[in-house]
């Protein structure tokens, strides 16, 4: 299971796969920042579920961390107890 979708120790799977990248990684916001070419804050908002970054941003992170494209630029925020009921 990649580490952006493990639950945390509620159960919830509600961590920004960013954030989870940069705690399995133990990399600042200010670090990840200069590798991706923006400020700390906006790596904050995307953390912080304020925000998502633009196409072109997204592809540097992507790049970076390994973190699938498509995962980036739609997370999901999502509860692990209903995502383990199957239908």
């Amino acid at each position: 299971m990649p580490y952006w979708n493990r639950p945390d120790r509620h159960g919830e799977v509600g961590v920004h796969p960013l954030k989870a990248w940069l705690k399995e990684h133990k990399k600042t916001q200010a670090q990840a920042a200069r590798s991706f070419r923006c400020r700390q804050s906006t790596i904050s908002r995307f953390i912080n579920w304020r925000r998502t970054p633009t196409p072109s941003l997204a592809r540097r992170i992507s790049r970076v961390t390994g973190i699938p494209l498509e995962t980036i630029l739609f997370p999901k925020r999502r509860n692990h107890r209903q995502a383990e009921v199957s239908p």
